[in-house]
């Protein structure tokens, strides 16, 4: 399967290996020249290393947590998602699908261009930056 086929799609794009496909690709191109990025390939064992380094410091158990715009909804311990939950509980699973891409897109959009000053307080006061301070702001907003 080809990263640009449909059939199967979902399953492959969750897979180890559409991120390995997708990065040689971009690897490709960038050592042609074709890419947008600059690779200095004598710098790659530093960068593994550090990136070992913090998975090892951060998860010791090596249970490293996927990253997504869903776990920016998880602040401090708190599983905010719950009450969308509780908003979606009634619709059914096409409906609570179409209702989280409505969710989840406009706020990573938006998180592209909101640069490192952004700032988003919180209904009970808390102060938040970055994609978490987006995530729960759209949540927030989405659920008003």
């Amino acid at each position: 399967m080809t990263a640009w086929s449909f059939n199967g799609s979902l399953d492959y794009l969750a897979s180890p290996t559409a991120v390995r496909d997708c990065a040689t690709r971009i690897a490709e191109l960038t050592r042609d020249g074709d890419g947008v990025f600059e690779l200095d390939e004598s710098r790659l064992d530093g960068v593994a290393e550090q990136v070992i380094d913090s998975i090892h410091r951060r998860y010791p158990d090596l249970d490293v947590p996927f990253h997504s715009r869903w776990r920016h909804f998880e602040i401090e311990g708190t599983d905010s998602l719950q009450r969308y939950d509780d908003a979606t509980q009634k619709l059914t699973a096409i409906e609570i699908a179409r209702t989280g891409l409505d969710l989840i897109i406009p706020s990573v959009l938006v998180d592209a261009g909101a640069g490192a000053r952004w700032r988003y307080r919180t209904q009970t006061g808390a102060c938040l930056s970055r994609s978490e301070g987006l995530g729960i702001a759209s949540l927030e907003m989405f659920l008003a």
